[in-house]
């Protein structure tokens, strides 16, 4: 898991400087889908055999410390990828819901806010906010923002509200476009007087 990191780190830097010919490589590839699939839930350190009863809880806990540092750089990877700001990267997370293991893992993490995974995702979504991609912020308010279903437990948005107002921020930029749309599309303006 570690070297798979620091693979997911050099990445990182190659989208950042050289971003024509990352783009081209990681969308041609899929690689970035692939990235993320470490943040599935089964992708976590199962129980092994030849450690059934050692007692050796040293070497557990590294082993799973390696999957988290792994989950992290899959985080900062599609950050990396985000910071370009290329609608390109925006449409292919879009298309194949490359967010779904994000949130899922934002889910399952209990200690939001004090859990290193949890800020990361939170300093995703807030950068997503504050440069206003719109075609992401409709699509993580849409997909995964929606109020929790009897059967999936609660959204990231409840999780979220008692410590901090990430993804409340989220969603106003996503009703402040959506009103600006239909603003624009309603012919936005006409009369030219002063309103009474």
């Amino acid at each position: 898991p570690v070297r798979s990191s620091l693979a997911l780190e050099v990445l990182g830097f190659c989208v950042r400087a050289h971003v024509h010919r990352a783009k081209f490589f990681l969308l041609r590839s899929r690689l970035l889908g692939s990235a993320l699939g470490a943040l599935r839930r089964g992708a976590g350190p199962s129980p092994r055999p030849c450690d059934a009863g050692n007692g050796d809880d040293d070497d557990d806990a590294a082993f799973r410390t390696g999957f988290r540092c792994l989950k992290l750089a899959s985080l900062k990877f599609l950050r990396s990828v985000l910071s370009v700001k290329d609608e390109f990267y925006h449409r292919h997370i879009i298309q194949y819901n490359l967010f779904a293991p994000v949130f899922d893992l934002f889910r399952e993490t209990t200690a939001v806010g004090s859990n290193l995974l949890s800020s990361a995702i939170l300093e995703m979504c807030d950068f997503i906010c504050l440069e206003n991609i719109r075609s992401l912020v409709d699509h993580v308010v849409s997909k995964h923002l929606s109020k929790s279903a009897p059967g999936n437990g609660p959204s990231p948005e409840d999780m979220a509200s008692p410590h901090v107002d990430t993804f409340k921020q989220l969603r106003k930029a996503y009703e402040d476009n959506r009103r600006a749309g239909s603003e624009r599309r309603g012919g936005g303006g006409g009369g030219g007087g002063v309103p009474p």
